[in-house]
């Protein structure tokens, strides 16, 4: 898996995420909740009263009516005869409960109308007779058709006691009154859901800042301090349990930064002890020249290399005459440092890859690998006209 495959799948396992993924998730599940509550209980109560509002007007022009139909029937208020009279009477009793409306006859002969303000449907025929007959079977004083392309509602009242022509009065009224209050309702419902998103943002923030911010710090310390980081530190002054484990972590990193650094101290003390004890096994202390032990481990190895290589090395023992003399004429500190000027010299004149090492008092050896006898020969000639040639000053 690549690099960015696995970070995001580590970005996907942390808390921050799943608090996230969790907070939106909820987020939605309030926000559908509540939408759900306003436009289940709202939309229907706005739809219910406006209907009931209309039937009851309906249901009071249809009383009137009923009333009138009386009236006309006992002849005491006006003139049966006069169908001009009785029209007139008609559209006053119609106009009070209804702006818009059209009485027609089976046939579909317009009788009264209020204007040019109502049109009605193509079905305005089927639906009187519709009516006619759902009075006369079910007893049902009018018939409504709903037209949502329109948005108007259709009422068909039957009036068979004004005329033998069997009369039918269309209403219409308009759903503007419910369009409206849905638009009302679609602003408040937008308006809920923007309050209930922006706390939801607040409270989304205040959750980043004081639980998920803490633990992405003390998850980046952690990591930081694991790697060897042992400088990392998190900046967070809180009082609550964030703050205190932040405390903690901070001992506890200052702890382990301490005791590294004595434990790398004793390592190197350790380490310089060891040197020293291999310098006092394989060193020579006057000279700093290897001694005799390290001499003979390295010319066994060197004799085994040789035999296996089938390959020539030289092996040189060097004494210097006349030494003891110096001791005793000049004492012992000038012959500590002649001794010490004669390693230098033999170091000189020998190859970086030769072994150089004291034996005894001033008998010193050279071990030259990969040499042959004339190389041996020059080496050796080399070496005693460097230590003749030089001139050393104790005073």
């Amino acid at each position: 898996m690549c690099a960015g495959g696995v970070a995001m799948k580590n970005k996907f396992r942390s808390i921050g995420y799943r608090i996230f993924f969790l907070y939106v998730l909820l987020s939605i599940v309030n926000v559908s909740f509540i939408v759900t509550i306003i436009y289940e209980n709202q939309i229907d109560l706005i739809s219910r009263n406006t209907g009931l509002e209309t039937e009851k007007q309906v249901a009071g022009l249809v009383a009137s009516l009923k009333k009138f139909g009386l009236e006309m029937k006992k002849g005491d208020l006006f003139d049966l005869r006069d169908g001009g009279n009785a029209a007139k009477q008609m559209v006053k009793l119609i106009e009070p409960h209804v702006r818009d409306y059209l009485v027609f006859n089976e046939k579909g002969d317009v009788l009264l109308s209020s204007g040019g303000q109502i049109k009605p449907p193509k079905s305005y025929i089927e639906d009187g007779l519709r009516s006619m007959t759902t009075m006369t079977f079910a007893g049902k004083e009018y018939y409504l058709r709903i037209d949502e392309a329109r948005e108007m509602m259709y009422f068909y009242i039957p009036l068979p006691d004004f005329s033998v022509s069997n009369p039918i009065l269309l209403v219409s009224k308009g759903l503007g009154g419910m369009t409206e209050s849905l638009k009302n309702l679609y602003s408040q419902a937008v308006y809920v859901i923007v309050v209930i998103l922006f706390f939801h943002g607040v409270f989304a923030a205040l959750l980043f800042r004081y639980i998920v911010h803490p633990i992405n710090l003390l998850d980046r310390g952690s990591r930081r301090l694991m790697s060897g980081d042992f400088g990392a530190r998190i900046s967070l002054e809180r009082d609550d349990e964030f703050g205190s484990l932040a405390e903690t972590f901070n001992r506890m990193a200052e702890s382990i930064h301490n005791n590294v650094r004595e434990l790398a101290g004793e390592v190197e003390a350790s380490e310089e002890s060891r040197r020293r004890t291999e310098r006092s096994v394989t060193m020579d202390q006057s000279t700093g020249l290897f001694n005799s032990y390290y001499l003979s481990e390295r010319l066994r190895e060197e004799i085994k290399r040789t035999r296996k290589r089938k390959s020539g090395t030289a092996f040189l023992l060097v004494e210097v005459d006349d030494s003891g003399y110096v001791d005793k004429i000049y004492g012992a500190q000038t012959g500590n440092i002649l001794l010490m000027e004669i390693a230098k010299t033999i170091t000189r004149a020998c190859a970086d890859t030769d072994t150089i090492a004291r034996v005894e008092g001033v008998k010193f050896a050279v071990l030259s690998p990969e040499s042959s006898l004339d190389n041996a020969r020059t080496l050796a000639e080399n070496i005693r006209r460097a230590v003749e040639e030089r001139k050393t000053v104790t005073a």
